[in-house]
């Protein structure tokens, strides 16, 4: 029972930390024309072959259904509409983290047999995220980050969603060696478990080009796997081989078809208009410019372990670490690696700026966080195994684990370099929270005067010819999304002015 409480109260002051990042620190704030659009825009729950964005089921439903939750659980009682949107958006995002940092430690857990031991090391990886790019003194990332609301939906969301599912399937399969696809069918696993991990996997394939590939280069390594061990054995057999894999076979096909769908999306030519190709070496190169810009104190901290797991071998030996970490390295290791070099390749088509942004390369880093996180477990295991003790009290190794804590946490926090807002323009959250409320009141009052066509005033940024953050038809999408959230009582005519006295007025400068 004790153990049951602190483990609430862990994840519980988790939950807590987190949201007072995401929405007192730094909140998501409707900013741009995509914000306002997809704030309110329900899609059908269903692939659109030849549509725009045609795959993104997911975070085109999800978004709009957050927005709802924030419309009509917090508006009532906080009379603030984008600040009601902004904690619905910082509680979904915690509990995206949350179901991340748990399904890693549950994976550690069945490695080490240790609670404390995976609790440690899945916090230091949630820690990783934040301190990875934080460099700077004012507008650091970290791989939450992503350049607007939208982008958070769409990437970062997608990315999280994909590698949970990765993780649940590492340790109900990988873990405990067994075929989750064969229980199902043979009623030892739950149907009505089988049916949300299905409603997941769909979800999760049906959500981006960039991170459906973290679920679908797992699946097929593991078919691959599979399939040469069946071979090897002279036991391969096609009926058998579905049944105890149709879950990464479904994950492969429907990974498939979203390539089929990709090629037919309108997306494709406005992004040759655009002219952002860089080609493969080009792409090659900005990645390294992320890799390289990687915090260094914690490029030494990953070093010091990963020296620190080599000398544990060399002196206990690799039987014992290569025993019941071996299989679970091959299943990581591929599709990371799998995952990295797709990335590379889709970003060198669609622009090498994609494999600098955060919230795209949040999928490789979390493969390669999990590698190291797999590797602290063997250096911190091996000594409490040695005796034929699982106790982390009797693993001498276990000393240095409050250190290691406080120093990665204490970078982390270090209010002296602060961490950048959800914009692409580097606004403070503050400033992007003046110009939407500016924009609501000049409706609202439109609305009340019974003016049935209003010229609405929003800052000027001719340096991006004003084709971003409000194109040109914001005025619509805006007025659209307050009618819908019933934030106005009728239908608006909106057409968007570009005034340089806004930006003045509002101390926003691009």
């Amino acid at each position: 029972m004790k153990k049951r409480i602190f483990n609430v109260l862990y994840y519980v002051c988790i939950f807590l930390g987190l949201l007072s990042f995401f929405y007192l620190a730094h909140p998501m704030i409707i900013f741009n024309t995509d914000d306002w659009h997809f704030a309110s825009y329900w899609r059908r729950p269903l692939p659109i072959p030849g549509g725009y964005n045609g795959i993104k089921v997911f975070p085109e439903t999800f978004m709009s259904l957050v927005s709802e939750i924030g419309l009509y659980a917090v508006y009532p009682f906080a009379k603030d509409y984008l600040m009601s949107l902004a904690f619905a958006y910082a509680v979904a995002v915690s509990l995206f983290i949350i179901a991340f940092v748990f399904l890693l430690e549950r994976f550690l857990k069945q490695i080490t047999n240790d609670d404390l031991v995976s609790k440690g090391i899945s916090f230091l990886v949630l820690i990783f995220h934040f301190l990875i790019y934080k460099n700077d003194c004012m507008q650091n990332h970290h791989l939450f980050y992503a350049q607007d609301v939208t982008c958070v939906f769409h990437y970062t969301l997608s990315a999280l969603l994909n590698i949970c599912i990765v993780l649940f399937l590492l340790s109900e399969e990988i873990i405990v060696n067994r075929s989750l696809s064969k229980d199902i069918l043979e009623g030892k696993y739950s149907a009505f478990k089988a049916g949300f991990l299905v409603l997941a996997i769909y979800l999760a394939i049906y959500s981006s080009m960039f991170h459906n590939i973290i679920l679908a280069s797992f699946s097929g390594g593991c078919l691959i796997v599979e399939l040469i061990l069946n071979v090897k054995r002279k036991e391969f057999k096609i009926v058998a081989f579905v049944r105890a894999n149709w879950i990464h076979l479904m994950v492969c096909i429907m990974w498939i078809s979203t390539l089929i769908m990709q090629l037919m999306d309108p997306r494709n030519e406005d992004a040759k208009k655009q002219e952002m190709k860089a080609g493969f070496v080009n792409t090659i190169k900005a990645f390294m410019g992320q890799v390289t810009s990687i915090n260094k104190f914690l490029i030494l901290f990953i070093g010091i372990i990963i020296m620190a797991i080599v000398a544990r071998i060399i002196v206990n030996g690799p039987e014992g670490f290569v025993r019941r970490n071996g299989k679970a390295f091959i299943s990581v290791i591929l599709p990371g690696f799998a995952t990295t070099l797709y990335l590379i390749i889709l970003a060198s088509v669609a622009g090498k700026d994609y494999i600098s942004r955060e919230d795209v390369l949040i999928g490789i880093f979390d493969y390669v966080f999990i590698i190291i996180s797999m590797l602290m477990t063997g250096l911190f295991t091996d000594t409490a195994h040695k005796n034929g003790s699982n106790d982390a009290k009797s693993n001498k190794a276990m000393i240095i684990f409050p250190l290691m804590i406080f120093l990665l946490t204490s970078q982390t926090l270090n209010y002296c370099k602060s961490y950048a807002d959800y914009n692409i323009f580097g606004l403070s959250w503050e400033e992007t929270y003046a110009a939407g409320n500016d924009i609501i009141e000049q409706i609202i009052e439109a609305e009340n005067q019974g003016i049935e066509e209003l010229d609405l005033y929003v800052t000027d940024n001719e340096g991006w010819n004003n084709i971003w953050p409000y194109t040109s038809y914001v005025g619509t999408t805006i007025a659209d999304t307050l009618y819908r959230h019933g934030i106005i009582a009728k239908p608006i005519k909106v057409n968007a002015v570009y005034d340089k006295k806004k930006n003045e007025e509002l101390n926003i400068h691009y």
